[in-house]
């Protein structure tokens, strides 16, 4: 009986979402877990300067905090950058994942004779058999993990721990102080994401790399898009400002996810 009880336990344990357990640990910490910012909306309407303000202000936070205590938890108030712009010649923001060191997008164009906005979609999509990669550096970047098999590490050591109690009582409260450390830690980690996309506003419509792209964030931090809109486009014209919603609509029904209208 004991067996079959300890099946149902790591059934249920590997059947649960990583996500779901990092909101437990976080939850029981008392913090908020990273939140991830994908930051779309129509050619020219702003998202690469909304990117750049969002780093300027987490850098100014991060320079208010009194970090150098003694004893003190590192600050959160860090953001980390993704472009997925591979067209774009200058990102004024410190983008540490940059999909332009992994494609070339004049490279892609002349190889398989597209246009400009082909190259982008085929560029994108390449980067995106490779998101995994990318989601794996995210996660050690915030939890300070691996993003496979940590809960279950965790559970392990717990039973190891259980089992242990009666005879080495010091070595348990060694186990527990190091737990407390990484729980520090994982405070310690990231407090947003911000991921900068193309112009080409279908990746996120129809094109199944945004579709892969979106989920994969998701399924990793709290997600949500911020549709980024021209304001003085949108006054001149009526039709611009109906367009611009029915895409934001578009994209919400598709992904799913929580979506913010930021008017530039």
């Amino acid at each position: 009986m004991n067996v079959f009880g300890l099946e149902e336990k790591e059934e249920g344990a590997s059947g649960e979402p990583p996500i779901l357990t990092r909101m437990k640990r976080y939850k029981k910490s008392g913090q908020k877990m990273p939140t991830c910012v994908i930051v779309v909306g129509m050619a020219g309407s702003g998202k690469t300067t909304l990117m750049t303000q969002l780093q300027r202000s987490l850098s100014a936070g991060n320079q208010n905090d009194d970090d150098d205590e003694e004893g003190a938890v590192p600050s959160r108030q860090q953001g980390y950058c993704l472009n997925l712009d591979p067209a774009t010649k200058l990102v004024p923001f410190g983008a540490s994942i940059d999909i332009r060191d992994t494609v070339d997008y004049k490279e892609v164009m002349r190889q398989h004779g597209l246009g400009p906005n082909g190259a982008i979609m085929t560029s994108l999509n390449l980067f995106t058999t490779k998101f995994d990669q990318v989601i794996s550096i995210l996660e050690k970047r915030a939890y300070g993990e691996e993003p496979a098999g940590h809960a279950e590490q965790e559970e392990e050591e717990s039973e190891q721990v259980k089992e242990e109690e009666g005879e080495e009582e010091n070595n348990d409260n060694k186990e527990t102080v190091e737990g407390e450390g990484e729980e520090k830690k994982e405070v310690g980690g990231l407090e947003y994401v911000l991921v900068d996309t193309p112009g080409q506003i279908e990746a996120f419509t129809w094109s199944a790399s945004g579709t892969i792209i979106s989920e994969a964030l998701a399924s990793s931090f709290p997600t949500v898009l911020a549709f980024v809109v021209d304001t003085p486009r949108c006054a001149a014209s009526p039709n611009t400002f109906m367009s611009n919603m029915l895409y934001a609509c578009s994209m919400l029904y598709r992904t799913r996810l929580p979506i913010v209208i930021v008017f530039n």
